[in-house]
């Protein structure tokens, strides 16, 4: 779990740099931030996996679960807005 957790969580950033590289072409980038997006909600399932196999006590479970909202949040608007973001 923890190395599915990692995984998903260097997934993150690395897609966001791949499709910032890529801003021109508009498809492309946000095609990236999905994937991004994905990979955050997927880190949201191991945390949510590890909590009930109780190997994450529930004050760090909504430590951690709130954090991954906060960037699921923003990766959202990025795709949203994303134009406002490429000067």
């Amino acid at each position: 779990m923890a190395r599915q957790l990692r995984r998903a969580a260097r997934s993150v950033p690395a897609n966001i740099v791949e499709g910032w590289a890529k801003r021109s072409s508009a498809p492309e980038f946000k095609r990236y931030l999905q994937v991004a997006i994905g990979s955050c909600d997927e880190c949201k399932l191991w945390l949510e996996m590890s909590r009930d196999e109780d190997y994450l006590v529930d004050t760090r479970f909504n430590d951690l679960s709130n954090r991954f909202n906060v960037v699921g949040a923003m990766l959202k608007s990025l795709w949203k807005q994303w134009q406002t973001f490429s000067s």
